[in-house]
């Protein structure tokens, strides 16, 4: 590896929130270091990641609001197309409000699970809009005919797609020693980003 490459550091206190967010970092390696520095890590990777740059930046992650956590699913009542999305869960009868109104065929996807992580606090999106936006999503992918996109926290599967797009014939320990070297670099952990740096 040339060594103008900025080889990946270790992840203790010392980093900057920059380098910190500048690699990539494995999900066990991000509970770790909060277990390490007594921080809640429960939560999806990129909560985690969140949570240990305000630590990084300010040396401390602020104060949890208990009241948001306490808040009652929409599906704690009943779910009709009329509800408004408040508090949004990938469970049982959020399950059965949909395949009732889309079908069997329905299942939960990254459409509907963004909507976990980001809810509506202007309470103007109703099930009815996810409804009608989940059958558009997938009508496009349909029409489109392309593999649904891989969400940000899986990037090695990501990586492994676009290896194999690329190298048809390649084995498994070429694809393994690419993803090696290019999530132990600065910089977002792609199959792009490898092109770039490794012939370097």
């Amino acid at each position: 590896m040339n060594k103008h490459i900025n080889k990946r550091p270790e992840l203790n206190t010392s980093l900057t929130s920059e380098t910190f967010s500048s690699y990539y970092w494995k999900k066990t390696e991000l509970i770790d270091f909060c277990r390490a520095h007594a921080l809640p890590c429960s939560d999806s990777k990129q909560e985690i990641a969140t949570r240990i740059v305000k630590f990084l930046e300010h040396g401390q992650i602020g104060v949890v609001n208990k009241a948001t956590r306490k808040k009652r699913f929409d599906s704690e009542l009943p779910i009709t197309l009329s509800s408004k999305v408040i508090n949004f869960k990938c469970d049982i009868k959020t399950r059965e409000f949909f395949i009732e109104h889309i079908g069997a065929k329905f299942k939960f996807n990254d459409y509907l699970r963004q909507f976990v992580k980001t809810p509506d606090l202007d309470c103007t999106l109703t099930y009815k809009d996810l409804v009608e936006g989940w059958l558009e999503n997938k009508a496009k992918k349909n029409c489109s005919n392309q593999k649904p996109q891989i969400g940000k926290q899986f990037q090695f599967n990501q990586f492994q797609r676009d290896f194999y797009a690329a190298n048809k014939q390649a084995k498994r320990e070429e694809m393994l020693a690419a993803w090696k070297l290019v999530s132990s670099v600065a910089g977002a952990a792609t199959y792009e980003h490898y092109l770039d740096i490794k012939d370097k």
